[in-house]
C-alpha cells in the first residue's frame, strides 16, 4: 500500500506537488496516469492554448520534462502519465 498525497501551493501557476508515502519524489513500478481539474483557473486564454503537464523545479522555476498528456477543453481537465511523483505545473 502506498499513501498518496496532493498538494496545491498559492502559486501563479497551476502547479501540483505529489508525495507518496511521504517522499517528494517516487517511482512507481508501471507509469500511471494522472488527471487534474483545471476548471476553477480564470485565465481566459486557458481554454484557447493547448496545454501540457510539466514535471518541474519549484525552487528554480525550471521546467524539467515535459510528460506526455491529454488536454480535455470540454471538461477542463488534463491527464498525463508519469512514472514518478513530483513536483508539476501545467504550461502552454
Amino acid at each position: 500500500p502506498t499513501t498518496k498525497t496532493a498538494t496545491v501551493p498559492a502559486s501563479r501557476f497551476l502547479e501540483v506537488d505529489f508525495t507518496a508515502n511521504g517522499s517528494n519524489h517516487f517511482l512507481f513500478e508501471l507509469p500511471i496516469v494522472v488527471t487534474l481539474d483545471y476548471s476553477r483557473c480564470a485565465r481566459s486564454n486557458i481554454v484557447r492554448l493547448p496545454l501540457s503537464v510539466w514535471y518541474w523545479n519549484a525552487s528554480t522555476n525550471q521546467l524539467l520534462d515535459q510528460m506526455p498528456s491529454v488536454d480535455n477543453k470540454l471538461l477542463q481537465t488534463i491527464t498525463f502519465i508519469t512514472p514518478h511523483f513530483s513536483g508539476y505545473v501545467m504550461a502552454n
